[in-house]
């Protein structure tokens, strides 16, 4: 080879390198559809592409879960006979996570392209089988690991664990405890165990291994927040109080879960005093709460029909309330016979551009039911104009309408006049503004004053009857647990 030849291979040789190290860095900075561009540009021109590119462009688009995207280069790299490699397939599979047929399928097509099948590649399938709550798939590939002596490690183990945990397998999750070795079994092992005895509520068992846990590997917070929901599908809500309560004792920090998950088996035991004090006890620890925070609370507060607590703390979540938020404070309303503030909320979900589903309707039926409130129902048949509703909200709706009075009741008078006078009259004067006012350890957030503001454009009169009477008398909401 000439000179001249030489130093036009090494040339090409170096813009290769470029456009890898290009792939590199734009994957780095998640510019995934750059990657694809800069693909192409090299296919199309002088240097060309090579399995290197593809690689690092099948990695930078399993970041992004760019699940068919891969599946098109891979198809171009058949198409133009393109050997695969290993680190190809471990791109292919990192983005098949969400596909665990499409994992499978990954594994079963190694061998034809002479690619040895490793214990990554099977760990990252069971990975996949475990999201897609498959396990008798992940159970299945665990054997064919041990049908041919392939080496499973401690990720096999508790990639295999989440797949039986997923799918609710909480015998074969003690099983694959049991049958494992000790030096292998981490917090998540147990942990994950744990979590498995979930959908059966078998919260004694979780109890037994949490303490197991606790003398092989030490506590974690992990480990004790599993367990504690354990406790609240068992609705052992006393249980679950008490091992948020041996936490510190036991140098394991409580997050926001620990805090959530003891609240949630609160409300399972319909206990919402406890849950408030526990919501208080998060502010006042300065443990961060998020939207499951409020939720879990407001339900603990609307299975007992503590409408007044639920709506301070639906304030207090402010822009981030979402359906299910008004829902549980509905329900509150509902069942505390609290039927203006209901209708009064009913109007805020619609203005906040929640659609209302079959829970609120059937509430909302419910409360004009049992109030005698027809100004309620007309709200219901306005809204049936302004939402496209399932034929099973239109059943619902009408079992609801079914229960208002026949001819010759003064309906029809209620609904006109109901018309001329505006939604600001539906509440009927907010008949119970003058029993109610925020939580004090709420009512001076800037969340709180706001949604007092955006309900009274709703309805002025709603001012009082959800919180922002000045002159209302000032409600404890802690309690002792």
């Amino acid at each position: 080879m000439g000179r001249s030849a030489r130093r036009g291979a090494n040339a090409s040789i170096e813009q290769a390198r470029q456009i890898t190290r290009r792939l590199v860095a734009l994957r780095a900075e998640g510019q995934w559809a750059q990657v694809l561009n800069l693909l192409r540009a090299a296919q199309s021109g002088r240097v060309g592409w090579n399995i290197v590119h593809c690689n690092a462009a099948l990695s930078a688009l399993a970041d992004a879960s760019q699940w068919s995207r891969q599946l098109r280069i891979f198809a171009t790299l058949q198409e133009h006979q393109v050997r695969p490699t290993a680190s190809t397939f471990g791109a292919l599979l990192a983005g098949a996570v969400a596909s665990w047929e499409g994992a499978l399928a990954l594994l079963k097509e190694m061998p034809q392209w002479q690619v040895q099948r490793d214990t990554v590649a099977c760990n990252t399938a069971i990975t996949a089988c475990a999201r897609a709550a498959q396990w008798e798939a992940a159970c299945e590939l665990v054997k064919s690991m041990q049908l041919a002596t392939q080496r499973a490690d401690t990720i096999t183990q508790n990639a295999l664990m989440s797949a039986l945990h997923q799918g609710s397998q909480w015998e074969h999750a003690l099983k694959l405890l049991a049958s494992s070795h000790h030096g292998r079994r981490t917090v998540v092992t147990w942990s994950t165990c744990i979590s498995a005895q979930e959908a059966s509520g078998r919260w004694q068992v979780a109890l037994e291994l949490l303490a197991g846990m606790c003398r092989e590997v030490g506590g974690s917070t992990i480990g004790y927040n599993a367990c504690i929901s354990v406790c609240a599908r068992g609705q052992a809500w006393s249980m679950a109080f008490r091992l948020l309560e041996d936490m510190p004792e036991k140098r394991v920090q409580p997050d926001t879960v620990s805090f959530n998950a003891t609240i949630s088996a609160a409300s399972e035991g319909a206990q919402w005093q406890p849950a408030l004090g526990l919501f208080d006890q998060m502010m006042q620890e300065r443990v961060p709460h998020d939207l499951v925070s409020f939720n879990a609370t407001m339900d603990a507060c609307a299975m007992s029909g503590e409408w007044r607590p639920a709506l301070s703390l639906l304030w207090a979540a402010g822009a981030q309330a979402n359906l299910v938020s008004f829902n549980t404070a509905l329900t509150a309303c509902h069942r505390g016979s609290a039927w203006a503030a209901a209708l009064a909320l009913f109007a805020l979900l619609q203005r906040r551009n929640l659609r209302p589903d079959t829970l609120s309707y059937n509430v909302m039926m419910s409360v004009g039911h049992k109030s005698a409130r027809w100004p309620l129902a007309l709200q219901m048949l306005r809204s049936l104009r302004h939402h496209r509703l399932a034929p099973s909200d239109r059943r619902a709706m009408g079992v609801g309408l079914g229960a208002l009075p026949g001819p010759g009741s003064g309906f029809g008078s209620e609904v006109a006049g109901g018309l001329q006078r505006g939604p600001e009259r539906l509440c009927e004067g907010c008949a119970v503004g003058e029993r109610h006012a925020p939580l004090p350890q709420l009512a001076a957030l800037p969340k709180t004053r706001r949604g007092v503001a955006e309900l009274t454009a709703v309805c002025p009169g709603c001012c009082r009857t959800l919180g922002g009477h000045p002159g209302a008398a000032s409600t404890s909401w802690t309690a002792a647990r």
